[in-house]
């Protein structure tokens, strides 16, 4: 009680054994002092094995904090991240920085929150925030950087590189094996997609990660395995019965195999499933389900769900008139609704505004086009490149599938294919697209997509 203690942490793991921290205690100091720095060490190690025995990748990056509250919250983050539940996720990841401000992996994931929600400001500024933490990597932090900065900038071959680095380092990762495969199919390999898929679900990798089952499908449907993706889809939506994709995927499934009543019955409860239990705003719902529902043709409910986002977008707009994603929307949907005179006034006065992003110039092409102005519809999609071009816009692959979009749309197959090439070179894009898209009929019937179809 009264004399100088002497205090040593060990962490021993079969034989491995390692000293965590070492104390000493002047007389009458030692449980105000020294045993709170005790008990942090001892939980934050208790975090470190808890992580490092689910995934030796996460416990790495939990041991670049020394505060037991910044790690716990990590921890918690990463479980919440895993169940897409990125709002939960992202409030832990803030308490985690709170605690510990200089534990970069939280802004790392907070920018993978940020990317996986498409807020990519968000994830750029967060990944910058991540870099100027940890100024000076070690070789091993290094390689997780650049997988994050590829991931972010959606630059697939940097990816791919860092991911086969990163498995060198830690070939057991679940987490790792699923970010690979997820990056195959982004560059339209299922062949290569799917066996680790398969591998990831054989030996019971997160049972209740529905992500998993939802790659399986999609490079089942890639892979022209329709038959197959029904059956993954069937065990996803009875094991994740909230999950809108086991549906989805579904849908596209019955389109392929040409049972259409039964795809868009399937898809109706993909949307209701969307807009009942996913996070995003109403507005993202009816824009994302009025493409789906073109995929399948279903033209009478690609018009009710624009008609729906003018709707979400004009209630928006009375609580804040300068809402640009909103008049964005309104714009969009009354040219898709026959209205282009009325999205004129609204998407040329957004383009007018400080700081129009690539997409109002898209629109506003398409709003020319429908009015048989081609002249002013080359003009917008021009500006549209020239911010491509720039690189201040995000997403750069996504822009320019959608700047291709817009040249097919318009009859000029040379330009939509040279955008296209840039989409398939930056970001990729899958069988889904090239088969489904009304926007490329006019590339589909001349031929044309024949090209970017990947060789097996």
């Amino acid at each position: 009680k009264n004399g100088a203690v002497a205090l040593s942490a060990e962490s021993q793991e079969g034989r491995h054994r390692r000293r965590l921290a070492r104390w000493e205690a002047e007389p009458g100091t030692f449980e105000m002092g020294v045993l709170p720095q005790v008990m942090n060490v001892l939980e934050r190690e208790h975090i470190r094995r808890d992580l490092a025995s689910d995934d030796a990748f996460f416990g790495f990056l939990v041991e670049r904090t020394s505060d037991s509250g910044a790690a716990r919250n990590f921890r918690d983050a990463l479980r919440l991240y895993e169940r897409t539940r990125y709002q939960e996720a992202r409030e832990k990841l803030f308490a985690s920085l709170k605690a510990d401000p200089q534990f970069w992996p939280a802004s790392l994931f907070l920018a993978l929150v940020a990317k996986g929600t498409g807020d990519f400001a968000e994830a750029q500024r967060r990944l910058a925030e991540a870099h100027s933490l940890c100024p000076r990597p070690s070789s091993t932090e290094a390689v997780i950087l650049e997988a994050a900065d590829a991931l972010v900038f959606e630059d697939h071959k940097r990816q791919g590189e860092a991911l086969t680095k990163a498995l060198a380092l830690f070939p057991d990762s679940g987490y790792l094996l699923y970010r690979l495969a997820l990056l195959y199919r982004l560059e339209d390999r299922p062949e290569k997609a799917i066996p680790l898929a398969k591998k990831l679900i054989r030996q019971g990798w997160r049972p209740d990660f529905s992500p998993t089952w939802e790659l399986l499908a999609h490079c089942q449907l890639q892979a022209d395995q329709a038959k197959d993706a029904l059956e993954t889809c069937s065990e996803g939506q009875q094991r994740f019965p909230t999950r809108y994709r086991h549906w989805l995927y579904a849908a596209f499934a019955y389109h392929r195999l040409g049972e259409e009543s039964q795809a868009r019955a399937t898809l109706e409860e993909a949307l209701r499933k969307y807009l009942d239990y996913s996070t995003a705003p109403r507005l993202t719902a009816y824009q994302f389900g009025q493409y789906w529902a073109s995929l399948l043709r279903w033209e009478e409910k690609r018009r009710e769900l624009w008609q729906q986002v003018l709707a979400e977008a004009e209630r928006l707009l009375k609580e804040d008139p300068n809402d640009s994603e909103a008049l964005q929307a309104k714009g969009d949907a009354l040219t898709a609704l026959g209205k282009p005179q009325e999205a004129l006034a609204v998407l040329s006065t957004l383009a007018q505004s400080e700081g129009a992003g690539a997409y109002t110039f898209i629109g506003l092409a398409r709003t020319h086009a429908a009015l048989g102005n081609r002249k002013k519809a080359q003009q917008a999609l021009a500006q549209a490149e020239k911010l491509w071009r720039e690189g201040s816009e995000v997403a750069r692959g996504t822009l320019a599938y959608n700047i291709a979009a817009a040249w097919a749309v318009m009859g000029e197959r040379e330009k939509a294919t040279l955008w296209l090439s840039r989409s398939k070179e930056l970001y990729g894009f899958d069988r889904l697209d090239l088969r489904l898209d009304p926007d490329f009929d006019p590339l589909r019937q001349a031929g044309l997509l024949r090209q970017f179809e990947t060789p097996r």
